[in-house]
């Protein structure tokens, strides 16, 4: 898209170019290119309107299942590589499905494009954003759930929220090393830094902090 030659400006411009929470590929940065290039003023980008959105997680069942696994590997105790794979997990997101009800908090917006049309490059290449939840139950924090939701057309939106029908993509889950306990209603405060990565800006540097 970025080499395509045409005859004239379009009226439209149509991608799927949404990746593991949203900006994962970097495919927006060529369709950007191509709209300043090839779409007319006051042409229509589909999906028109991108936000990114982050929430805390439990899920006592899977830190029950990875502490059971480690205690028993084909009959061997190996709980002392425990704390190895819970730093490798945390260092790694994880593209998988989550049960809404392990939600523990109203998610944050920490990234909202209002309009593809008019929006510059340089939005779209990095994002520093904070948060300020307040979790809903008394429970352990596993992490954080990441997703996005992208209007296709004014009132539609398509949404990989855990509340949502399963589409094409999942959410990413952002695992903290140690479970944090947290009270009703005590805040969740923390910052989500993202960076394309210097050797490959097809892929990104993602940091959540908290406290």
């Amino acid at each position: 898209v970025e080499e395509v030659e045409l005859p004239a400006r379009v009226d439209v411009l149509v991608s799927e170019w949404m990746g593991c929470f949203l900006l994962y590929e970097s495919m927006l940065d060529s369709v950007l290119r191509a709209r300043d290039r090839w779409l007319k003023p006051g042409g229509s980008m589909l999906p028109r309107r991108a936000q990114m959105w982050l929430a805390p997680f439990r899920d006592e069942e899977a830190a029950e299942e990875q502490k059971a696994f480690w205690a028993d590997v084909h009959g061997i105790d190996m709980s002392c590589l425990a704390p190895v794979a819970r730093a490798e997990l945390a260092r790694r997101p994880e593209v998988e499905l989550l049960l809404a009800q392990n939600v523990i908090s109203s998610p944050s917006c920490v990234l909202d494009i209002g309009d593809l049309a008019s929006c510059d490059l340089s939005d779209c290449q990095s994002l520093c954003a904070s948060f300020d939840l307040s979790s809903h139950v008394r429970a352990e924090l596993h992490g954080f759930v990441g997703y996005f939701a992208v209007e296709l057309v004014p009132g539609q939106w398509l949404s990989t929220a855990p509340d949502a029908e399963p589409t094409h993509w999942r959410p990413v889950l952002f695992h903290c090393e140690l479970p944090l306990p947290v009270q009703q209603d005590e805040r969740i405060r923390g910052r989500l830094t993202m960076t394309q990565a210097t050797q490959n800006p097809r892929c990104w540097d993602v940091v959540v902090s908290f406290g």
